[in-house]
């Protein structure tokens, strides 16, 4: 009798993990869909500098080989902190001297001729 109990009672646990088994696979095939299709750092190009005359511009020339805080650089443009965050992470000529210590501008070399 309590075989019998034991073995109903093993069924329905069966059946219901594999219920969930499939609801686990079903979420396993969603997480790999997104992750697939989220770009990495590894995909994103900088550019090397700036046009003359455009916003990124501004910061060329306030900025020097003196490393300086986002802050003091959105100060002295004009611009926002988020602005001035954005175009520094755009281009390769400004670059982080450390953490907390400020960017610094790289100009670029001149072509020989």
């Amino acid at each position: 009798m309590e075989n019998k109990k034991q073995l109903t009672q093993l069924k329905h646990l069966t059946a219901r993990r594999a219920k969930l088994m499939e609801k686990v696979q079903a979420l396993d095939t969603q997480i790999n869909a997104i992750v697939q299709g989220i770009q990495t750092k590894k995909d994103v190009v900088k550019q090397d500098h700036p046009k003359v005359g455009s916003g990124p511009y501004k910061l060329c020339k306030v900025m020097s080989s003196r490393p300086k805080s986002q802050q003091e650089i959105a100060e002295k443009t004009g611009l926002t902190v988020s602005t001035v965050t954005l175009y520094l992470h755009q281009y390769n000529c400004f670059q982080s001297v450390g953490r907390g210590k400020g960017y610094i501008y790289i100009k670029p070399k001149a072509e020989k001729k």
